[in-house]
């Protein structure tokens, strides 16, 4: 289930007495992100709370005497969804203390924190990890609490193909091909890469976590392997143009040596752009000197410069590269490095 197939499912289940919508399935496998996507297009504000950390006043309230008579205060979210519509979403609700569950019932059911009733177009939804039936059958109050929801599985797979299309990185979908399938040695059934693991590790590949590092410190072999080789080829040919940029701004230059060699044959030229002020400004003439050098050689093995984008635009990045060495140098007072700049061209073109 999607987060659009998700926000049409509790647009049904606003209001009191109503069946609740239970999201169940392993951590790490995108319940939450799939309850704040939906919120997102339903247009409410999410209120998260986290059950397990949670005791009896942190649902109901504190009383407060006033002029010799007891009040309850509202806790924030409570006051919140009294004044206005949003989402309570209801964490760790395989978790929670008795005294908690008993406290979460009537809300769950009425919308109604003691004498306090919640707007009417409250949407209120809940997220756990698998559990023994038994252990629910076992406890009166989570039985009346289970009598109450609907639950709604959400597996591996499901997460694999969101991080596909949300973080455009359709090789996660091998991972989801592999749960439908008999697991093969080059490729075991994933049971310790959580689709949460593996949407950061793609974030932090791309932002110039070295690949290697990151999915040996996630996972064993071989998965490790098969890992580091998908997530070398994400951070190189998948990374946005505005995210390049900005990861070109803030590499170290070390690190941003070997990437703006990828740029150089892959693109983006906004990013190889970027990193070739860098060098030339930040680093001594050697370095600005072996760059040019092995952009060349691999530009030349590939016989692509700035990867399918036109020649035109490739060539205005690079000007615009050159003009603002020459300005940073002149504010300097110093004369810019003398470094060989070869642009071999395109397949098909003239060099």
């Amino acid at each position: 289930m999607n987060h659009q197939e998700l926000a049409s499912i509790l647009q049904l289940t606003r209001g009191p007495e109503r069946l609740r919508v239970c999201l169940y399935g392993p951590t790490g496998s995108g319940k939450t992100a799939r309850v704040r996507a939906a919120a997102a297009q339903l247009g409410l504000p999410v209120h998260v709370l986290l059950l397990q950390t949670m005791l009896p006043e942190d649902v109901l309230g504190l009383p407060k005497a006033v002029a010799g008579v007891t009040k309850w205060t509202l806790p924030a979210w409570a006051a919140a969804l009294r004044e206005n519509p949003g989402l309570l979403f209801l964490d760790e609700l395989d978790k929670p203390r008795p005294d908690v569950a008993a406290a979460v019932l009537t809300l769950v059911w009425e919308l109604r924190l003691r004498d306090v009733q919640l707007h009417p177009e409250t949407i209120i939804v809940s997220a756990m990890q698998p559990v023994v039936p038994a252990v629910w059958r076992h406890d009166e109050t989570l039985r009346a609490l289970a009598a109450r929801l609907v639950f709604v599985p959400v597996g591996y797979k499901e997460g694999y193909e969101h991080v596909a299309r949300e973080l455009s990185a359709p090789w996660a979908l091998e991972l989801a091909h592999k749960l439908d399938a008999q697991a093969g040695p080059e490729l075991p059934v994933p049971e310790t890469l959580s689709p949460r693991q593996l949407s950061q590790a793609i974030e932090l590949a791309r932002a110039g976590f070295p690949p290697e590092v990151l999915a040996r410190g996630i996972v064993a072999e071989p998965l490790a392997s098969w890992l580091a080789a998908r997530l070398a080829a994400t951070a190189t040919t998948e990374l946005p143009a505005d995210a390049a940029v900005s990861l070109a701004q803030q590499l170290p230059l070390e690190q941003l040596f070997q990437r703006a060699l990828d740029w150089a044959v892959n693109g983006p030229s906004a990013a190889w752009s970027e990193a070739l002020v860098r060098i030339w400004t930040e680093g001594d003439e050697d370095i600005a000197k072996r760059f040019m050098e092995e952009q060349f050689r691999r530009c030349s093995e590939s016989l692509t410069l700035c990867g399918e984008e036109p020649e035109e635009a490739v060539a205005e990045a690079f000007k615009a590269a050159c003009r603002r060495v020459a300005e940073a140098y002149k504010a300097r007072g110093q004369q810019p490095p003398t470094v060989p700049a070869p642009t071999p061209a395109k397949k098909g073109g003239k060099r």
